[in-house]
């Protein structure tokens, strides 16, 4: 609210599992593991990230403000309940 007479918008993007070099790090059997528990069966490629900050910096979403966008497959909608 602080931001809005200078029309700046404050959302964020909440990634799920992504591939990275960081979560590549892990050993083989446990990166494995963690894909397993996604609903999708693999981690997100951060081109999936990327396209959900794109999309929040478009024009065409100047009147979205104060969101948080999961990018996430789903999990945060109850995943495979483990």
């Amino acid at each position: 609210m602080e931001l809005r007479d200078a029309r700046i918008a404050v959302n964020s993007v909440a990634p799920g599992f992504t591939d990275t070099p960081m979560t590549r790090s892990a050993p083989s059997e446990m990166f494995s593991a963690w894909e397993e528990l996604e609903p999708s069966g693999k981690a997100a490629s951060p081109d999936f990230i990327a396209n959900a900050i794109s999309f929040l910096c478009a024009p065409a979403t100047q009147f979205v403000t104060g969101q948080t966008l999961f990018v996430d497959g789903g999990k945060s909608l109850g995943g495979l309940g483990i």
